[in-house]
């Protein structure tokens, strides 16, 4: 019966399905053969991208790989849903393509080559502040600023210091120059010599810059710059100098002293010794003098006074002050007929 034959007619679908991946398979081993080959060179090189840290490209390795792998078509075309090899590679060839020119494809490509030109790049080499330090402050020093001492031509200074002291002085007579050149007050170091201070103790220079200003440098500074500065410098010896305050020049002594105060101390105890206070009286000027090296201030100045018997007589005292010891009045005396007469 028509019903009985239409009952045993076998699906068309699956029946023409494995009838084609057979023939397929008979007709076109070596095609199988190239599949698999495809499939092995996509899958490991996506292995390999995914290993160098690649996203988007082991993506379309594998699709690759997916269009020509035989056990996953072969089941496909087994439910209907078989493209024949010939499409399948004209997508392969597609995406071979597109993928180099794809924007993505292009970053990826980019930011590798950064990372692959990063790593064999050179590092840079670090610039040492301490030394860039050490370069501008050389600069300060004029040339045949610092020369060192011949035995001969100093034979005094070599005789008052000893071997050892001066050789120690030409030595630290660069760092001297360093010290002084750190203090924003000298513009330009143009002479060091070393200074008549200098002993075996303790040696000294004097460090004149070009805006005139002198510095007096110690044996205690230069040390102090040449453990800031010297590349060869302990740490312990960084650490030392790190407590020695920035050399000053000679006449930053006289930033907090107020002449006009001094001035007024004088006169208010040579007043005090008049017998008669009230008839002291002063001129309207005074004379002064600095002393850099010892920071000791001479008042000079002329005044009148009763003296015992009525008279008035004109006298001059001289009074020195020490700012050393916060302006203490050191020296007090006034001029009289016989001499100077000590007040204190």
């Amino acid at each position: 019966m028509d019903t009985n034959s239409d009952a045993q007619e076998p699906s068309p679908a699956k029946g023409s399905g494995n009838a084609a991946a057979g023939n397929n398979r008979k007709s076109m081993p070596w095609l199988t053969i190239f599949a698999w080959v495809w499939v092995f060179i996509c899958f490991t090189a996506a292995m390999g991208v995914i290993l160098e840290g690649g996203i988007l490209a082991p993506l379309f390795m594998v699709a690759m790989g997916l269009l020509a792998l035989p056990p996953l078509w072969r089941q496909l075309a087994m439910h209907g849903y078989g493209i024949p090899a010939w499409p399948r590679v004209g997508i392969t060839f597609f995406l071979m393509v597109i993928f180099p020119s794809s924007p993505s494809a292009n970053s990826i490509d980019e930011e590798t080559a950064e990372v692959e030109a990063e790593a064999t790049e050179e590092p840079e080499q670090r610039v040492d502040p301490v030394a860039e330090k050490l370069a501008l402050l050389q600069e300060k020093i004029v040339q045949n600023a610092v020369i060192e001492m011949d035995r001969n031509d100093y034979a005094k200074t070599y005789a008052k210091l000893g071997e050892a002291q001066f050789d120690n002085a030409n030595n630290l007579m660069r760092w001297a120059a360093i010290a002084a050149a750190e203090s924003k007050q000298c513009d330009q170091v143009e002479i060091v010599d070393v200074s008549d201070r200098a002993t075996r103790s303790e040696l000294q220079w004097f460090v004149d810059c070009k805006n005139k200003e002198r510095f007096q440098i110690k044996q205690a500074q230069a040390e102090a710059a040449k453990g800031k500065y010297d590349p060869d410098a302990t740490p312990q010896q960084r650490k030392a100098a790190k407590q020695v305050a920035v050399a000053e020049p000679k006449s930053a002594r006289w930033k907090n002293f107020n002449e006009a105060i001094a001035v007024t101390a004088c006169q208010s105890l040579v007043r005090s010794a008049m017998i008669n206070q009230g008839s002291f009286d002063t001129a309207w000027g005074w004379d002064s003098e600095k002393n850099d090296d010892t920071g000791i201030v001479t008042i000079q100045q002329d005044f009148e006074a009763e003296n015992g018997f009525g008279g008035t007589i004109s006298s001059r005292y001289h009074c020195e002050v020490d700012t050393n010891l916060a302006g203490r009045i050191t020296t007090l005396k006034i001029r009289e007929i016989n001499g100077w007469r000590d007040l204190i």
